[in-house]
């Protein structure tokens, strides 16, 4: 939190070196040349726990670019957990390969309500607290309860795929919804982010 504070004093006082405008959102950059921040930065990361998230893709990239163009050191984005510019973004899950009455049969004890039209369905699912994930099959969409997406991923998608099924994900939930009425997939799980706390506590148990 102390670093953040310095941060955001320096960046209100000083002229950013790069700004880029991207889809209606200013993109800054600023370049830290004060000593005395840099050291306080530094003494206050020793010691400290870093958590890596979508560690085996950059760890993968690392190494490709060690490997291929000898880049020995990547640069990578630290964030606080408690920052409040952090934005996790949930990825849905389409499915494919799969038997439609084992999916059926496997959520069944998980379904709260279902709905047809996808407007009543959406302002459903953004309010329910008890909703953290969902199911669409071309039919219907049937909210699960009781199923975050490390409970989803863990009760409902590995077994699915263990026995065959293929996943893909998709970052909206209207790209994930249009692949199943494309025929593209069979059915796709719907996932509201995770809170920054819930990775953690995954993370260090």
């Amino acid at each position: 939190t102390k670093i953040n504070q310095i941060l955001m004093t320096y960046i209100t006082k000083n002229p950013s070196l790069i700004e880029i405008k991207h889809d209606g959102e200013c993109h800054s950059l600023w370049e830290i040349k004060d000593q005395e921040i840099c050291e306080y930065v530094i003494r206050s990361l020793k010691g400290q726990k870093l958590m890596i998230l979508d560690g085996h893709h950059r760890y993968a990239a690392s190494r490709r670019l060690k490997t291929i163009d000898g880049v020995d050191r990547t640069m990578m984005m630290l964030v606080g957990g408690g920052d409040p510019n952090l934005l996790l973004l949930p990825w849905h899950r389409c499915i494919t390969g799969i038997n439609t009455e084992r999916l059926s049969a496997i959520v069944q004890e998980y379904v709260g309500s279902s709905y047809d039209d996808y407007a009543a369905f959406i302002e459903v699912f953004k309010i329910k607290d008890e909703a953290s994930s969902a199911l669409y099959d071309g039919s219907s969409f049937k909210i699960l309860e009781g199923l975050d997406i490390f409970k989803l991923q863990k009760m409902i998608i590995d077994p699915l795929i263990e026995k065959g099924g293929k996943i893909s994900f998709r970052p909206t939930i209207k790209d994930a919804v249009e692949l199943v009425d494309q025929g593209r997939c069979m059915a796709t799980f719907i996932v509201k982010a995770p809170k920054i706390g819930v990775i953690e506590d995954m993370a260090h148990r």
